[in-house]
């Protein structure tokens, strides 16, 4: 991806981390973008950009999740600002509080829950949607299930668009959850892959 070229860096035990100040390296990049006329662009460059600004999106939003997560983790927010992380995210850019109470409640999802459907939206394997759906249409009576399953939750998402993959897991859902998930695992993932 050209335009996030140069800012992964490789740090002692942890390969792919991102330093602070390349976020905003990031954020120059996109604002330069988003000022420039893309009409000069080549037909070849423009849908490399556009393809790059996909997985920026994506990128983007599990980067968020995990700042969210830890934020929430540490509760720092609470003790610098006195504010909730989703208050605080709120405040920052003017967004709707329940818009960032949900982005945080995703994300800690992903993190306790789902995290092989976490790796997998970093890794581009998953878009952040992905993830974002899969929280939605969870609920307390099926989550151990479905993580159970994500690795042929993930398998579906590599081979299928998003829509077909949104209706499987769906249907799966239903499935797990009028029957109580009880023993469906191993049958559902074989019906799943």
């Amino acid at each position: 991806m050209e335009l996030l070229e140069g800012i992964r860096v490789e740090a002692a035990g942890s390969a792919g981390s991102v330093m602070p100040s390349a976020a905003g390296s990031v954020v120059c990049t996109l604002m330069n973008l988003s000022g420039s006329a893309v009409d000069g662009m080549s037909d070849r460059e423009l849908m490399g950009v556009a393809t790059d600004l996909q997985r920026c999106r994506s990128l983007l939003a599990i980067s968020e999740a995990h700042v969210s997560t830890e934020l929430e983790t540490r509760r720092c927010t609470t003790a610098v600002h006195g504010l909730s992380t989703a208050q605080f995210l709120a405040q920052q850019p003017q967004q709707p509080r329940s818009e960032c109470r949900r982005r945080v409640r995703v994300a800690k999802m992903l993190k306790v829950w789902f995290p092989a459907i976490d790796q997998a939206i970093c890794d581009g394997r998953m878009s952040w949607e992905h993830g974002e759906f899969l929280i939605t249409v969870s609920n307390s009576r099926i989550r151990s299930d479905l993580a159970e399953l994500q690795e042929a939750i993930i398998e579906l998402a590599e081979s299928t668009v998003f829509e077909h993959w949104r209706n499987h897991v769906r249907s799966l859902c239903e499935l797990l959850d009028q029957d109580g998930g009880q023993g469906l695992s191993r049958t559902l993932c074989e019906a799943v892959s």
